[in-house]
This record gives C-alpha cells, structure tokens and sequence, in this order.
C-alpha cells in the first residue's frame, strides 16, 4: 500500500499547528493569572512551612489559602476559593497561634481555618465551637449588629475584615507575638489582606501584628 506523500506531509504541519496552538493557550493563561492574581508568602517561624493567601480579580473576586513546606513547590493543602462578598471589603484573613504555640487559627470572615502544626494539615470550618474561648474584654464586645457599641468600648481597633493600609505592610511574622485582646489563649500574629488602592485594589499584602493593631473578634464565622 502506497501512502499519499501529500497527506504524509501534512501530518507534521498540522501537529506542529496543534503544538503552536496549545503553547499559546499555555502562555495566555500563564499571563491572565500573573495579571489577574495577586499572592503574599509568610515564613512560619520554628516550623517547616510557609503560609499563602492568594485573591484572585476575575469577573467576580475570591480568596484562597495555602500551606507548604518551605522549599516546596506543590501545596501541603489549601481552602476552596472563598467568594468575597460586598467586593473588596470582605477579604482577609487574620492570624493567630495558642499559648502552646501548636495551632495556628485563621480568621476569614466566612470560615475559621485551623492549622496543625505538628501534622502540617490546614482545615476549615464552620463550627462556632471550635472558635478559642473570648477573654473578658472580648465577651464584652459584640461580634455583630451594634457597630456603635463596639467603636465606644474599642475606638482603636479596625473592622474585620478591611484593606490593608500600605504603611503597614511587613512580610514576617513578629518573633514575640503579643497577646490577643479578644481571645484568651491566643497570639495575634498579623493580617493578610488586599493592600488599599484604587478601585478593587490590585495587590495583595500582610500587615504583621508589629506594624498594625489587631482586628476586632476577627475569628467570628458568617457561614452556616
């Protein structure tokens, strides 16, 4: 049987026109996610691993969160995609550890993140119960529906979640963590978030716990 010489050399153009074609594809999609994406990598300290929180500007807007082993190149785990309501004013994520420096608790606003330390596992909830336990100042804040009484007993401390202010940007966790206002056991540590600027914002920064004040009862959940 005797092959078509025309068709023989067809074959090579098409597979190099398919190759060309998904190359392009490739790149593209590498360029609309540099471009539509911006992320912050925080170093846990005295551990193996390294925090990310991620926001992603498409036709809507939603936020992630990664853990990694520091030099890694694949996540250890990471959140769902959290849709960011009321776009861009509910983005963040506000960190704190417990006294026993064990477990890393992750404030989102829509679900509360819990990070094992030991077992390097990331997790997400929306069990109020697994919220720490309030300090007294905390109790007597109100989590939600009377701004106006918490600005009377707090006037100092920001709404969570909001921007991050530029001024306050940082890119470690403080070595000697204060303690938290709100929570009894836990540390403050610092906030992810999108830093201000125009319009919905573009980049995505931390604000360590040295350079900003803690947010107010940030580990408070609004999922079901």
């Amino acid at each position: 049987m005797r092959l078509n010489k025309s068709l023989v050399c067809k074959v090579p153009k098409l597979m190099r026109k398919i190759i060309f074609i998904a190359l392009l594809i490739g790149v593209t999609l590498v360029v609309w996610n540099k471009t539509t994406q911006s992320s912050k990598t925080v170093v846990i300290d005295q551990t193996d691993y390294n925090l990310t929180f991620s926001v992603s500007w498409d036709w809507g807007m939603e936020e992630r969160l990664s853990l990694n082993e520091k030099g890694g190149f694949w996540p250890l785990a990471e959140s769902e995609w959290f849709e960011i309501y009321k776009k861009p004013y509910n983005s963040g994520a506000a960190l704190y550890i417990d006294d026993r420096r064990k477990t890393i608790f992750i404030g989102t606003r829509y679900k509360l993140g819990i990070l094992d330390l030991d077992e390097g596992t990331l997790s997400f909830t929306c069990d109020k119960s697994k919220i720490p336990a309030l300090s007294n100042f905390g109790e007597q804040i109100t989590t939600f529906g009377n701004r106006e009484k918490d600005e009377t007993l707090d006037p100092a401390a920001p709404s969570f979640p909001s921007y991050i202010e530029p001024k306050t940007l940082g890119d470690t966790i403080p070595v000697s963590p204060p303690p938290s206002k709100y929570y009894s056991v836990l540390q403050y540590l610092g906030m992810f978030g999108i830093v201000r600027g125009d319009g919905r914002g573009s980049e995505v920064g931390f604000a360590p716990a040295d350079k900003a004040p803690e947010p107010r009862v940030a580990l408070y959940v609004h999922c079901g």
